[in-house]
């Protein structure tokens, strides 16, 4: 299980690499690994320095020798991680770690196997998993969007790159000592040449992948006989009743059982001729989304969200690396919200209430309700790998409730819908302004044809009401979307709600 674990880990680490290089670099990870007897720890390395307390802190550090699974087979490397955390907290106060980072030491002989022609200098992203433990209880937490600036690759000797980036909360609420254990790390490795010099693979962009590695990845477990522990935080207080001993801070929720599929309504693009397709294990990640849905025929529009997406990065991938070159990158996705009314996760918009104006001169209050019908598909498409085109399938109701009219309520009954689902289709450009990227976000805009209503009424039918008030062809979408916070590789967490283009 712990070798399943690692795979799954490498081939969501290699999914959102900068660049998205490493999901071809994944594919590599299902070659048999060979031995390597590389670089060592020195005597004793692993042994945990002492904790000194400082301010109501602890000052952490532990060196431990790692064997990973990469491109060119099983390798070594040395880390030195390093954090403060607190030395004691009260039950039910969040234990974070501060100054999270970790040095890690490349043997020359794996950059010689790993680094493309002329690459000059490499960047790092990595993730690892803490795991928490209180007497017989353990949960797994994570330092997420680890990350370090490019650096020179040394002309002999090993290469040190230091990542840093923000550790889990976890939350304690039954007293005892806390100990802090690290695991599993996955490091994605990104290459660039030179200034002026030639590129270590064909010409990247930030939107899209390169068509052979400009990054590699590695996953790795901690090698046997070390002593693993960094520090241990003296929880302090009364039990909390009803809750878990341990729990972690998530940024994203957690997706469904068997994950998110993509949606098969929605035909995925013809694979150009001599298309290769992959299916890498997917990547975690959430973003939010917020915007406006216009009313043509009131000459209007509703703000819609905040609401979160969950996505399931790069379950499928399409590549052609011959010229034309031809990208694809297919991800599902769903909207979340949970609905205060019944306290249930929902899969749509939050209700939202807006005013137009019938007839061009009669207040028409209504809150409508945008709920989604199976997963999203979101394909992402380029050519010169730069994934220029992104598009969002959905398909959606709509239901309308609590309307008034100049200030009258309408007695519209809790059924009054559109008669079937309709479909939504918008897209978002790296040529829009500003650009959109799955990644960081952006403007994402189409034109919606909504159908006639049904239900709408209890003492009299309303139908032609609103049928007539609202259906409609081109009714203009402009939704923008915040940044991603990816599980595994850089990012933004939590993700951030962003501010709706118009």
């Amino acid at each position: 299980m712990a070798g399943l674990a690692v795979r799954r880990a490498a081939r969501r680490l290699a999914a959102w690499a900068p660049f998205m290089a490493a999901v071809i670099a994944a594919a590599a990870l299902a070659v048999g690994a060979v031995s390597y007897a590389g670089v060592r720890p020195a005597r004793n390395a692993a042994v945990q320095a002492a904790l000194t307390p400082a301010g109501g802190h602890q000052a952490a550090r532990l060196r431990l020798s790692y064997g990973c699974a990469s491109p060119a087979g099983q390798r070594q490397i040395i880390v030195l991680l390093s954090a403060a955390f607190p030395v004691r907290v009260s039950t039910g106060t969040p234990i974070a770690a501060t100054g999270s980072q970790i040095a890690i030491t490349i043997p020359a002989a794996t950059i010689a196997a790993l680094a493309p022609p002329h690459a000059a200098s490499v960047a790092a992203s990595a993730r690892l998993t803490m795991t928490v433990a209180l007497r017989r209880v353990s949960a797994a937490a994570a330092w997420t969007a680890l990350t370090a600036p490019a650096t020179a690759i040394p002309v002999q000797g090993s290469l040190v790159t230091t990542v840093s980036g923000a550790a889990a909360p976890v939350t304690v609420s039954s007293p005892g000592p806390v100990t802090f254990r690290p695991a599993a790390l996955s490091v994605v490795l990104t290459w660039a040449a030179a200034a002026g010099g030639a590129s270590p693979s064909p010409a990247a962009s930030p939107a899209g992948p390169p068509a052979s590695p400009a990054a590699s990845s590695l996953a790795c477990t901690p090698d046997a006989g070390q002593r693993t522990s960094l520090a241990t935080v003296t929880v302090a207080g009364a039990a909390a009743r009803g809750k878990a001993p341990l729990a972690v801070a998530a940024p994203c929720p957690p997706e469904p059982k068997g994950g998110l599929k993509l949606n098969p309504r929605f035909p995925l693009p013809k694979p150009p001729k001599g298309s290769k397709i992959l299916f890498p294990e997917p990547a975690d990640g959430c973003a939010y989304v917020k915007g406006f849905a216009d009313v043509a025929k009131l000459n209007g529009a509703s703000l819609l969200g905040p609401a979160l997406t969950d996505l399931a990065l790069d379950v499928r991938v399409v590549q052609k690396l011959t010229p034309p070159i031809y990208y694809e990158i297919d991800t599902p996705a769903q909207l979340e919200y949970r609905s205060c009314a019944t306290c249930q996760l929902v899969h749509g918009f939050p209700p939202a209430k807006a005013t137009f104006l019938g007839f061009g001169f009669v207040p028409v209050t209504a809150v409508m309700q945008l709920t989604e019908v199976g997963t999203i598909n979101i394909i992402s498409v380029g050519s010169g790998f730069a994934l220029a085109t992104n598009t969002v399938w959905s398909e959606l109701t709509l239901r309308i409730h609590d309307v008034t009219v100049n200030g009258t309520p309408l007695d519209v009954g809790s059924r009054c819908q559109s008669v079937t689902p309709f479909l939504a289709k918008i897209v978002g450009t790296i040529t829009s302004k500003p650009p959109y990227s799955l990644q960081n976000g952006g403007p994402l805009t189409g034109l919606v044809n909504i159908p006639a209503f049904t239900g709408c009424g209890v003492t009299e039918n309303l139908d032609p009401l609103f049928t007539g008030a609202v259906s409609g062809e081109r009714n203009f979408n402009e939704l923008t979307q915040g940044a991603l916070c990816p599980l595994i590789g850089t990012g933004t967490c939590p993700p951030p709600i962003p501010v709706p283009l118009r």
